[in-house]
């Protein structure tokens, strides 16, 4: 039978040998054709290293040259591989939904011709960010805008949460060819940001590793300094909150109405373990699927069979058929119920925040603003 194409567009995270999922690398390593658009040269001959067939994108890339038309030519490179029937894997540095039209459109048009495509996600810029950093979305909330399109079009900014531009080196380019603006464009940026920022609110420019033996950039400046400073186009600007957090006491108002003290039982059901290890094949089935692609897109016929080669009971055998997690959880005697960790509003203050008001919503405690 003609094998039918399809399209793998995987991450590779931000640094060489760090960041790379079994999944991607499983897809690089069986691909037919491999397309590699990588952040650093050294990142580009490790890929090599796995797949010294590679081919690289960058040579589609040329100063003066309209980046739509360079995107354009990428997306049918892989396609033409595509029709031809092959397995093409798309390698994009970071996370190749995030500030990567590539591969999106790829997909997309991958999949309006009829053939398989999907996307295995990557450690990004912004994971990246957030843990050299220290910094919690959670706490205090985070905007995050490409920095030309920020200065395109009116946007409401919330000073008592971050901000975040992307791709701040090249913020102000409206011809879609040029791979650097200069202190006038970045002038212009900060006049806007000037609207809601004193000039000299301290911002970070930022910039992730993408070699074990690099130190990531975190380069703090006041505002108006960003004019001057050396800033690329992988640089990412990181404004931090100016304000407090404004109370909505409208809302919080209505919330209390709907306070209703509950007490809640400490007793958590233990997991049991089958007497016959089946709970180990089941989960060492599941692990395969999750570490393999290949596993987890089988045929159902296939996955019949991987089902039918373990020793469990009618009943477990049907809940991996139907693919019913829940129903496979009760089997086991699972926890019912799942917490997830849930941010509170001060990150400084671990301890249940107290209602001294008593009006039935936890009191709000002043966030760590600069003034």
């Amino acid at each position: 039978m003609e094998q039918r194409g399809s399209l793998a567009c995987v991450g590779l995270g931000m640094m060489l040998g760090a960041h790379l999922s079994p999944r991607s690398r499983i897809h690089i390593e069986q691909a037919d054709v491999v397309f590699a658009l990588v952040s650093d040269p050294l990142v580009e001959l490790w890929l090599q290293q796995m797949r010294p067939d590679a081919r690289s994108l960058q040579p589609y890339y040329a100063e003066g040259k309209l980046r739509t038309t360079t995107y354009r030519e990428m997306v049918e490179a892989m396609l033409v591989e595509v029709r031809a029937g092959r397995r093409v894997c798309g390698v994009f540095y970071g996370h190749p939904g995030v500030f990567a039209s590539v591969p999106h459109r790829s997909i997309e048009q991958a999949r309006g011709e009829g053939f398989e495509a999907h996307m295995e996600p990557g450690i990004s810029a912004e994971d990246c960010l957030y843990a050299d950093l220290g910094i919690d979305p959670g706490s205090f909330g985070c905007q995050h805008y490409e920095a030309s399109q920020f200065m395109f079009y009116q946007r409401r900014i919330d000073p008592s949460a971050y901000l975040v531009l992307w791709q701040v080196g090249i913020a102000g380019d409206r011809s879609l060819a040029r791979f650097s603006t200069g202190p006038a464009y970045r002038r212009l940026l900060v006049e806007l940001l000037a609207q809601d920022y004193p000039l000299a609110h301290e911002v970070i420019a930022c910039e992730a590793a993408t070699l074990p033996i690099t130190m990531p950039r975190m380069g703090k400046m006041p505002l108006s300094g960003i004019v001057e400073a050396d800033l690329r186009r992988e640089t990412t600007l990181v404004v931090p909150p100016s304000r407090p957090m404004q109370r909505n006491n409208a809302m919080l108002d209505r919330l209390a109405a709907l306070y209703v003290e509950r007490a809640v039982g400490n007793a958590v059901p233990s997991m049991q373990t089958d007497q016959g290890g089946t709970m180990s094949n089941v989960i060492q089935l599941l692990e395969a699927m999750g570490r393999n692609p290949g596993v987890n897109e089988a045929s159902a016929a296939d996955h019949a069979a991987a089902v039918a080669s373990l020793e469990i009971d009618g009943a477990q055998q049907q809940s991996l058929l139907d693919r019913d997690a829940s129903a496979l959880n009760d089997l086991f005697d699972g926890r019912s119920k799942m917490f997830l960790l849930i941010n509170t509003p001060n990150p400084d203050d671990h301890e249940a925040i107290p209602d001294d008001d008593g009006d039935g919503v936890p009191d709000e405690a002043a966030p760590p603003y600069e003034k």
